[in-house]
């Protein structure tokens, strides 16, 4: 099945509505107008291509960025910068000016189905303009103890971490959209997060190795109330199962 048009299917609903909220606040308008007043964006840009490396135009994930930037149709393809991180996970960050940080252990991985679909996914961030909020994120996160003029409320606070997970279900669609492989596109939610040996071992069929655990999480109703009320002190692995969930329903509803 190919998609003409996937900006409407791909974008999962809770990341788009989180997201208004998110840009419907004040101290989040006046952050804004903060970066750009005072050039933090261009800084920004600056400092990662002056910073880390610059991957090579030859390279092969360039080629999967392009593709990506094609399917999802980004007018351009963004830098990408090559960093040292144990993460797997390929990030975008920058407001106006994205800049794609591909992680080297991703590249020592060498699995290139992964990387394929990552960076496909990272071009469908990039049109969901994850790298804005994943900006004033590090924004937030650096910066609030210096610029004191910001006040994060609670509710502001559980938006941003509710999207943070949300964004997770969107780059979990542009990852099958990419692939169009059921399992291919599961096994991409747990690669980096488990180590690579043992997902070898893990069946991605319809009652998979994960699906078991995922079934338990969802049937531990008091659990799952305790997590959302202290999610801040979790991070986001503790929510694989529910993006695992989510993409088993997104396939589901393109039958």
């Amino acid at each position: 099945m190919l998609y003409t048009n996937p900006e409407p299917q791909f974008i999962h609903p809770k990341d788009k509505s989180v997201k208004d909220k998110i840009y419907q606040s004040d101290t989040i308008k006046q952050i804004i107008d903060y970066i750009f007043s005072e050039g933090l964006d261009e800084i920004n840009t600056y400092v990662y291509q002056s910073s880390f490396v610059r991957l090579p135009r030859e390279h092969k994930a360039w080629s999967y960025l392009d593709e990506g930037c094609r399917l999802f149709k980004v007018s351009e393809s963004p830098v990408i910068c090559l960093h040292r991180d144990y993460n797997m996970d390929v990030k975008c960050t920058g407001y106006n000016h994205p800049v794609i940080l591909l992680p080297d252990s991703l590249l020592k991985a060498e699995n290139d189905e992964i990387l394929r679909i990552r960076m496909i996914a990272a071009a469908a961030a990039v049109r969901a303009e994850h790298h804005k909020l994943d900006f004033l994120i590090w924004f937030l996160e650096h910066t609030v103890g210096q610029v004191n003029k910001f006040f994060i409320g609670p509710l502001l606070e559980r938006y941003l971490l509710s999207w943070k997970r949300a964004s997770n279900y969107t780059t979990d669609r542009a990852a099958f959209i990419a692939c169009q492989n059921k399992e291919l596109a599961v096994k991409n939610i747990l690669f980096g997060k488990i180590p690579i040996s043992e997902l070898e071992k893990f069946d991605f069929g319809v009652n998979g190795t994960f699906s078991g655990q995922t079934q338990e999480f969802f049937s531990q109703k008091g659990l799952m109330d305790i997590a959302s009320s202290l999610y801040g002190a979790f991070q986001l692995e503790t929510w694989l199962p529910k993006r695992y969930y989510e993409l088993q329903k997104f396939i589901m509803e393109q039958r």
